[in-house]
């Protein structure tokens, strides 16, 4: 019978095999690091963007997006309406005429 010492059972030396785990590892940090990468990628190019026309609905120096001025947006800048019933339209019908180049139909 041969006696073989403890390190020659053990297979490969422990060096080796660390270097080995050290390689899996990185590997595997690889892997995840990339596919990390690819769903972020995705996620950005998959989320929804709002139109430059929307855009302008939000924008805090206007009112519904495109009214300037309105009051209270302009501090000191604010106007009241005309009081008293003679400078109302009669029976509050507002008259207008319509041009001749639309057609009646």
């Amino acid at each position: 019978m041969i006696h073989h010492s403890p390190q020659e059972r053990a297979g490969p030396t422990t060096g080796a095999l660390k270097e080995k785990i050290i390689a899996y590892r990185r590997a595997w940090l690889r892997l995840v690091l990339l596919t990390a990468a690819v769903a972020a990628v995705a996620a950005v190019a998959a989320s929804p963007t709002m139109p430059l026309a929307a855009k302008a609905m939000y924008s805090p120096d206007l009112f519904q997006g495109d009214i300037k001025g309105v009051a209270g947006q302009e501090p000191g800048r604010e106007r009241a309406g005309i009081l008293g019933a003679a400078y109302l339209w009669p029976r509050g019908e507002v008259p207008y005429v319509i041009g001749d180049f639309f057609s009646k139909s």
